[in-house]
């Protein structure tokens, strides 16, 4: 099957495409309205940047807190914590990491993403599977990566190499 609005071969249980976001089918849709199953809305481009500052705060909040964390350890262990300014972006990078895939993994949700009521689904609107999760992330290192979020869909970089989605969670 190929995506209504942006012509790529998808697969055929896709309620989302993988690439644009765009919501798939307009008959299955229709259908699944009348079988009252859920019907997903992607999230717009607003709540999508709310939920990028958002994470961004708690994102580094979880990080300071993991650095207090470390430098109490090695200072109860009589360890010199002054030298510590090469190993703090690295403890930045992995805590940044761990971060976003604790909360991705378990809720599919980021704090930014619980109070903006958005989750995470992928291209068949089920939960994502670890690697996808695991690629997101990682996706979100990429130099510039939050400029993708600029055309007209609200689908980044991370949604589209990981096939994940982010819609509306009512």
């Amino acid at each position: 099957m190929y995506c209504i609005k942006c012509g790529k071969k998808i697969s055929e249980e896709s309620k989302f495409c993988r690439f644009c976001g765009s919501k798939l089918k307009v008959e299955d849709i229709i259908q699944a309205d009348q079988e009252k199953e859920d019907v997903y809305l992607v999230a717009s481009g607003n709540r999508r940047f709310f939920n990028g500052v958002l994470d961004w705060f708690f994102g580094y909040f979880f990080a300071f807190i993991t650095s207090l964390f470390i430098v109490a350890v090695l200072a109860f262990f009589a360890y010199d914590t002054s030298s510590l300014e090469s190993e703090s972006y690295f403890i930045y990078l992995v805590s940044i990491f761990l971060f976003y895939i604790f909360f991705e993994y378990n809720w599919g949700k980021t704090p930014g993403k619980f109070i903006t009521r958005t989750k995470v689904v992928n291209s068949e609107g089920e939960r994502p599977t670890l690697t996808q999760v695991i690629m997101r992330t990682l996706c979100r290192f990429i130099p510039f990566e939050v400029f993708s979020f600029l055309g007209s869909r609200p689908v980044g970089l991370h949604d589209k190499i990981a096939g994940t989605v982010v819609i509306e969670d009512f």
